[in-house]
């Protein structure tokens, strides 16, 4: 999309910025250099910019029609207010928030400023051109699991990852965004069976439960540790009924009494009891082309100097993987992804001890094995299960607006 305006900056101290013609249009302070138009989606659209007071790139999403519907209303509100609130290296970072120039009760486009972030996981994943290796997605999997830690300590659900919301850059620092569907512990929501992309959801949630907790995003990490190897998912699932019959032909038919909460709706249960026996498969027998990688030396390759050099910044002390026999590593890495694919949440790896397992070893430094990523309060979920009206949501962003800036100091 190209640049084909530029304007200002006006009576408000505003500079407006067009791409194409006149389908994109940016009216933001003076201090933002806008550069690129970066893509579009269902909220409105992102371009790149220089923040000309901090000298930093910027990402700059404008949210159109931000009051058609009240439903989405609040979850653009539900992410700004974590976005503002979290502050970990691993987290999209909110850096300015503003609203159009237009009156308090009229205006209905919100502009978010945040880390600019070069690509994501899921760019990745697709490319012909890109394959993962080992050191990379060590490194990548351990900053998932400290932006995991540091969310669940502060009480947080994300409920959405997939490789689309980790965000990347070329120095393999891996950031999580897109809060949108983030809940508390415990809520009660009668959407919950839709939350996570279905390739990535827990099989609890598939089996109609109303409630999940930490584990759930944690099942999640297993499924993307598994497909930054081999570029494809887990388990893409077709459908519901074929998503639980791909996790039962690995995982096996669950124990009915032992493994699914007490909320697993009737027929899910009954499904269940109509399969036939079925103890699951190993690793390599499921995805054999997973298995392959480990024996391939290039895959031993991957700690060039940029990421030991990235690594080495957090503090880690290098470990390279090589002199270990494929055979060791492999076992290893099996044992970490088993450790989050349980049919019980409650059996599941915590985000704390899945950054202290041995696989994780070669690229976990100190910070991480002293509780570095625990956040200092819990975040308080207040008003989240409110009805509001569009008037009042105006309101919300008004006032989140406002206590933005005072904390920025502007």
């Amino acid at each position: 999309m190209i640049l084909t305006k530029v304007e200002g900056p006006n009576a408000a101290g505003n500079k407006v910025y067009v791409f194409g013609v006149n389908d994109y249009r940016l009216e933001v302070p003076e201090r933002y250099n806008v550069q690129h138009f970066v893509g579009r989606g269902a909220y409105g659209f992102v371009c790149s910019a220089v923040d000309a007071v901090t000298n930093e790139p910027v990402a700059i999403k404008k949210v159109t029609h931000l009051f058609d519907d009240a439903v989405d209303a609040k979850r653009v509100l539900r992410e700004v207010k974590l976005l503002a609130y979290l502050k970990h290296p691993n987290i999209l970072s909110l850096k300015d928030l503003f609203k159009s120039p237009d009156p308090v009760d009229t205006y209905s486009e919100l502009y978010v400023v945040t880390d600019l972030m070069e690509s994501d996981m899921d760019a990745i994943l697709r490319s012909p051109r890109i394959r993962l290796a080992a050191g990379h997605g060590q490194y990548f999997t351990l900053q998932l699991l400290c932006a995991l830690q540091y969310i669940h300590s502060a009480h947080v659900l994300h409920r959405d990852l997939k490789p689309g919301n980790l965000l990347t850059d070329s120095e393999c620092n891996l950031k999580l965004g897109d809060f949108g569907l983030a809940r508390g512990i415990g809520h009660d929501d009668t959407m919950t069976q839709y939350v996570f992309t279905r390739w990535y959801r827990p099989p609890e949630l598939l089996l109609v439960c109303k409630h999940c907790n930490y584990s759930a995003d944690m099942w999640a990490v297993g499924c993307l540790a598994a497909e930054m190897f081999t570029g494809k998912p887990l388990f893409p699932g077709k459908d519901y009924i074929n998503q639980i019959n791909l996790i039962v032909e690995l995982l096996g038919i669950p124990d009915l009494a032992r493994d699914l909460p007490p909320s697993t709706s009737t027929e899910a249960i009954h499904y269940l009891s109509s399969l036939p026996p079925s103890k699951g498969k190993k690793l390599e027998e499921y995805a054999p082309e997973l298995r392959r990688r480990f024996d391939e030396t290039t895959f031993y390759d991957s700690f060039d100097t940029e990421l030991e050099e990235a690594i080495a910044a957090e503090g880690a002390t290098i470990a390279r993987p090589q002199p270990r026999p494929p055979e060791e590593y492999y076992a290893e890495f099996v044992d970490f992804i088993f450790g989050l694919l349980r049919y019980n949440p409650e059996k599941r790896r915590t985000a704390k001890e899945s950054i202290a397992h041995a696989w994780l070893s070669d690229v976990r430094g100190p910070q991480e094995t002293i509780g570095g990523c625990e956040a200092e309060r819990i975040y308080r979920w207040d008003a989240d299960g409110t009805a509001f009206t569009i008037p009042q949501l105006r309101h919300l962003f008004i006032d989140e607006i406002g206590k933005f800036a005072s904390t920025r100091g502007s």
